[in-house]
């Protein structure tokens, strides 16, 4: 029901979390479950990601689909996953390599940003349809945020683009913008930002008071 009132409401992007417990959405699992081999490898259970995406495509039917890593600007030095065990079928919580050690972040990421791009594809999803989100506010961030987009800035296929949507979403360079990423669609409540040219549109009006 909540996907069927998103799309009568006018949603058209849809949040995946790949992290477990993000700040933002509260999500106790990541919606992708890692295995670990026996060679101390990973591997990727999607089945939760399936049936999500399953229920997404049929009742919210989205324009993008925004995968969410982290929380750019929230607490944390390093990334919570769930792991699942393949013998019993439990799954825990566990950390990954800290940010700052960006080769090891980089190569925590790339297999498993590379498995879902492929997946989504897979099910009809087109390359520039996928997207990557991080939360983030205003048109900077501190430096524990500027590593973590120097890691997924590495960690995703070449040319991804990037969702904001915030109080002042879309901030080019030239406005103070550090994102390395090009923008693909956002949404401002304030900003001088021409929104529609990302995918949203503007609205003829503008909110005097916001909580």
């Amino acid at each position: 029901k909540t996907l069927a009132y998103m799309r009568q409401l006018g949603g058209k992007i849809v949040w995946l979390p790949l992290a477990a417990g993000t700040d933002w959405f509260r999500n106790e699992q990541s919606l992708v479950y890692w295995v670990k081999q026996p060679d101390g490898k990973y591997s990727y259970d999607f089945r939760v990601f399936d049936r999500y995406l399953a229920l997404v495509k049929k009742y919210l039917d989205p324009e993008e689909f925004c995968l969410y890593p982290a929380d750019i600007s929230g607490p944390g030095d390093a990334p919570e996953y769930s792991l699942l065990d393949s013998a019993t079928g439990a799954v825990k919580t566990e950390t990954g390599p800290e940010y700052g050690t960006i080769p090891q972040a980089v190569a925590w990421w790339k297999p498993l940003i590379g498995a879902v791009v492929e997946r989504l594809r897979k099910q009809g999803v087109g390359q520039e349809r996928i997207m990557l989100g991080m939360d983030w506010e205003g048109p900077g961030y501190d430096w524990k945020g500027r590593t973590k987009a120097q890691v997924f800035h590495a960690a995703c296929p070449p040319g991804m683009k990037v969702v904001q949507i915030a109080h002042y979403g879309g901030k080019k360079e030239s406005q103070g913008s550090t994102m390395p990423f090009p923008y693909g669609y956002t949404m401002a409540v304030f900003s001088d930002v021409e929104a529609k040219g990302y995918g949203n549109r503007n609205l003829p009006y503008r909110v005097l008071q916001h909580y």
